[in-house]
């Protein structure tokens, strides 16, 4: 985790800052000694170390939890005059999908091998996003298409940026939230395509930039975290010129693939990102029914994101992401359509 860290730093403050610690809901934590006495009776929860995610080790509101606050991610308790903890995930989902477009490139190699080259040119084909066959109904291949590369370049481009990118949109982004960027993002990027392309368009260029974009919402969702002004500049600078470089005459990158799927990261990391708020509570032993008097106040930092935000993000973006493929086909149906009727009106 030595680069997330250099990457996210932590979160900038001091003890003075956290006297005037927000809640999730942005509202002033007050008296926690109070606060803690008047709430209803109840155990303070186990101790989980580490950096899962999860309430062990935080002191549970009753006022926030019935206003629907929510399971959010927490850090581990730390001093107040200790660096603060950001709750990551332990990357594996990127590897997945590292090891799927490896799978696919390599089954495309042994069917070569096995069957030659026509045979594996027909693999390729069959999962390609093809505009005429999408419009005929192979909708799957909006999703295949991200998969399969042309070519050992291509494929260890994309697989580089996704070593790189993954792993830290991941720690951040969780599980759900990286397979929700990444498939909708990739979804994204091959209706783009289909909207603005005529090739033949295969690659996860637009899942990446996908991954690319919610890290830099993520960024300035959190304007607190150290570094984050500068972190969205560079990712920023990243994803302009690699834009550029497809813009140039000759290339052979789509870059309306590219657009597609940072647009729809930008969005997901802006929503569905966690957005981290810094908490004072009291640490209390395990199981404790009384505050402790020597009783030190700690400080958590805490996913104020409601699930319903996420839940209700990723459904709008899908939708949206939907309505594009849609116009796609229309769009490509209605050109179909017209090279069809100057043919039938052509003279022999």
């Amino acid at each position: 985790m030595d680069t997330l860290s250099r990457l996210l730093g932590g979160l900038e403050g001091s003890e003075s800052e956290l006297e005037g610690a927000a809640g999730p809901t942005g509202e002033p934590v007050g008296d926690v000694r109070a606060q803690w006495e008047a709430a209803q009776a109840q155990g303070a929860p186990p101790r989980r170390q580490g950096t899962e995610a999860g309430n062990a080790g935080r002191f549970l509101d009753v006022d926030e939890v019935q206003a629907g606050g929510g399971d959010p991610r927490t850090g581990r308790q730390t001093a107040l005059d200790e660096a603060l903890d950001i709750p990551t995930v332990q990357p594996r989902l990127c590897y997945v999908v590292l090891a799927m477009n490896l799978a696919v490139y390599a089954a495309g190699i042994g069917i070569a091998v096995a069957q030659g080259n026509d045979a594996s040119n027909d693999f390729f084909l069959a999962l390609a996003k093809v505009n005429d066959s999408v419009v005929a109904g192979e909708y799957y291949r909006l999703l295949t298409a991200t998969a399969l590369h042309a070519g050992l370049l291509h494929l260890g481009l994309n697989c580089a940026a996704l070593a790189s990118v993954g792993p830290q949109a991941e720690a951040v982004l969780g599980y759900a939230g990286f397979a929700t960027v990444y498939l909708l993002a990739g979804l994204a990027g091959s209706g783009a395509s289909l909207l603005a392309s005529d090739a033949v368009t295969v690659g996860a260029s637009g899942a990446i930039f996908g991954l690319l974009g919610a890290l830099g919402g993520y960024f300035l969702r959190n304007p607190k975290l150290q570094g984050s002004g500068r972190q969205a500049l560079y990712i920023a600078g990243v994803a302009a010129l690699n834009i550029a470089l497809g813009a140039t005459q000759g290339s052979l990158i789509d870059n309306s693939g590219h657009l597609g799927g940072l647009a729809v990261g930008v969005a997901l990391g802006l929503t569905i990102g966690p957005r981290w708020v810094v908490r004072r509570e009291l640490d209390i032993p395990p199981g404790a029914l009384a505050v402790p008097d020597d009783a030190r106040e700690v400080a958590v930092v805490v996913d104020a994101t409601p699930a319903w935000q996420r839940a209700a993000a990723a459904i709008v973006a899908g939708a949206l992401v939907l309505g594009v493929i849609m116009a796609g086909v229309l769009l490509r149906s209605q050109v179909e359509k017209g090279r069809t009727g100057s043919g039938a009106c052509e003279k022999p």
